[in-house]
Parts: structure tokens; C-alpha cells; sequence
């Protein structure tokens, strides 16, 4: 290729993938910027919109937005462990890493964009029905669903048995990843949403890379690395033990903070 040279295949695989972001991009870049809208006063709850005040508004409520993005890091720890399900299947089950990257993606293309439209359908129908933490409680059903079927499937006879049950795994994942933001927003003054935002999605991918290096490690240390299945099964429970028992104080918390947003702003 011009400017790269000779490339191997799977390097040639990720230009192909990542060229289409490009065309994104440049449509994005000449988009006309949307008229802005003054921010509702929120004095009492936040006093300015830097980096300075996001900062502090965090930490005045930091027992909600750990509990929070717990919640949230639990699914990014889940999702890039599961990188290590190519060389699991084949351990396990005999399916080659072709095999599985094919048979996944085909699930992903189907189950993702689908889980997604519906879980925002539903959220906004709730939220309309009143139910005013209905974003969070979505995330508790996706996060109910993903730990267990994430460690399921691990234990399975058959490779078929336990590729049906991670597709359950995809939903509660899909449902985790499209509600999060959306969730966040609720509890975040329209002053610092792009700093909050900014350090959300810092915070969960630093907090997912956790996943694949504690499967590393208890593969080599642990169970044996033909054992893998095992270091796999075990990610969810470590990760999700403790945002599931904060899962009441969380939803209390967060409940709270939505009254006391809406009780600044009339």
C-alpha cells in the first residue's frame, strides 16, 4: 500500500476497518454546529462549568458516581476480557479463532444496533410513563443479566450451548453500554456535562483494561493456561460483587440527586 508498504493481513484488516471512520469524521467536521441554549441555573448544586468544577462536583457526590461507574466499569472489564474467548472456545471446545470470529460477529451485527434502538425506545417511553430513574433502572437489568451470563456459558458442554447463552450476554451488555450515558446525564448539570462525560469514558476504559490483565494473570497463575475458560468465568464476579452491593445505596443516592436537580432549575 502507498505510505505503508507491504502489510500482513491482519494489519491490512484494521485500515480496512477504520477507513470508513474517516468519512464519518469529515461529515461530522461539516455539520453546522447546533444554536446553544442557556444552561438552567443551578447555583446551589454547581457554582461554574471548568474542569476545576466538575472536579468538585464529583467529589461532593462521590459515593454516587462510584457506585455508578462501577456499574458501568463492571461491563468494560466484561467486554475486553472477552477477548480472550477466541483462544477459550478453540481450549475448550475445539472452534477454531475463524470459526468464532465469524459466528461472533454475525451475533454482534444483529444483536447490537437491535439492542440499542430498543433499550433508548424504552427508556424514553418510561421516563414519560414518570418514572424519573428509569435510565438507571435499565442499567440494573442490564448489569443483572450481564454478570451471571458472562460467567455461564464458561461451564457449558458444548460450544453451541454456551455461544446461545453469551448472545443473552451481548443484550445485558448492549443494554449497559447504550443506557449508561444516558443515565449519567440525568444526575449531571448541564454546566460540566462535557467534562463529566469526558472523564466517564476515561474511567471506564481505564477501569476495563483491568479485565483482560486479571485473566492473563490467573490463566498463568492460577489455573493453568489450558484452563482459561476459568480466568474468563471468574471477571464478572470479581468486578460486579461490590457494585452490586451497592446497587440500593446507589439508586437511593441517585434518586436523590435527580429531585434535588429538578428542585434547583424551577
Amino acid at each position: 500500500l502507498p505510505f505503508f508498504g507491504e502489510l500482513s493481513p491482519w494489519r491490512f484488516t484494521l485500515i480496512i476497518v477504520g477507513l470508513p471512520g474517516l468519512v464519518f469524521a469529515l461529515f461530522f467536521l461539516l455539520m453546522k454546529e447546533p444554536a446553544r441554549r442557556p444552561a438552567a441555573a443551578t447555583a446551589d448544586v454547581i457554582s461554574g462549568s471548568g474542569f476545576t468544577d466538575a472536579i468538585q462536583y464529583i467529589w461532593r457526590n462521590r459515593l454516587l458516581y462510584l457506585g455508578f461507574l462501577l456499574l458501568i466499569g463492571t461491563m468494560t472489564t466484561i467486554a475486553y476480557s472477552q477477548g480472550f474467548l477466541a483462544p477459550t472456545f478453540e481450549r475448550t471446545w475445539g472452534w477454531s479463532p475463524q470459526k468464532y470470529a465469524f459466528v461472533n460477529g454475525v451475533a454482534l451485527l444483529v444483536i447490537g444496533p437491535a439492542n440499542m434502538l430498543l433499550m433508548g425506545t424504552i427508556s424514553d417511553w418510561w421516563t414519560k410513563k414518570g418514572v424519573k430513574d428509569a435510565s438507571l433502572r435499565l442499567l440494573y437489568i442490564g448489569f443483572l443479566i450481564m454478570v451471571p451470563t458472562a460467567s455461564i456459558p464458561l461451564f457449558m458442554p458444548t460450544a453451541e450451548l454456551a455461544f446461545a447463552i453469551l448472545c443473552i450476554n451481548t443484550v445485558g451488555i448492549g443494554i449497559v453500554s447504550a443506557i449508561g450515558i444516558t443515565a449519567l446525564l440525568v444526575i449531571t448539570p448541564a454546566q460540566v456535562r462535557g467534562q463529566i462525560v469526558a472523564i466517564y469514558y476515561l474511567s471506564i476504559s481505564w477501569f476495563g483494561s483491568l479485565g483482560p490483565i486479571v485473566v492473563g494473570e490467573l490463566s498463568s497463575s492460577v489455573f493453568g493456561e489450558e484452563n482459561i475458560r476459568y480466568a474468563v468465568a471468574a471477571v464478572p464476579f470479581i468486578f460486579g460483587f461490590i457494585p452490586f452491593l451497592m446497587m440500593p445505596l446507589t439508586r437511593r443516592l441517585y434518586r436523590a440527586q435527580i429531585d434535588r436537580l429538578r428542585d434547583s432549575t424551577e
